[in-house]
């Protein structure tokens, strides 16, 4: 994936034209449009509230790459969120319903660090940072190329 990449870059900004150029270039741009509707798709099916912010991602006009790292960054806002909500409203349960809650965030929490992982590798900008740098760099809103971040 990092040698198509790199070769997308080199023909995106070297100023090369060509028949091969531009097919393998389509090609890679095809690659990242199937990565990200993978992504999300997958996102989506363990949290189907995220759905709700579909629309955005498919009306910017980001690349398919930015939007694989906007959609991380937002994936790390979304689970920041519910896991916080989660946290707050299990305080007033039993204890076994709240080790149940604890469970239950755990398997989350496991899941968020997997996909991020899994997923980072497809973006420039985070591809190898940890997850503790990923977070600190989504916290900052000049990292994020879509309007509803700044909302908050």
């Amino acid at each position: 994936m990092s040698k198509n990449r790199r070769i997308l870059n080199s023909l995106l900004f070297s100023g090369q034209q060509g028949v091969g150029n531009t097919k393998m270039a389509h090609e890679i741009y095809d690659e990242n449009r199937k990565i990200f509707f993978k992504m999300t798709r997958e996102y989506i099916e363990k949290f189907p509230e995220a759905e709700n912010k579909m629309e955005v991602f498919e009306k910017s006009e980001l690349t398919d790459q930015d939007k694989i790292e906007q959609f991380l960054i937002y994936a790390y806002w979304f689970f920041d969120e519910n896991y916080s909500m989660t946290l707050r409203f299990s305080r007033d349960k039993d204890e076994s319903q709240f080790e149940n809650t604890i469970d239950e965030l755990w398997f989350e929490t496991k899941y968020q660090f997997d996909f991020y992982y899994k997923y980072r590798i497809y973006t420039k900008k985070i591809c190898r940072m940890s997850y503790q740098e990923f977070s600190e760099f989504a916290s900052k809103n000049e990292n994020h190329k879509l309007d509803f971040f700044k909302v908050k």
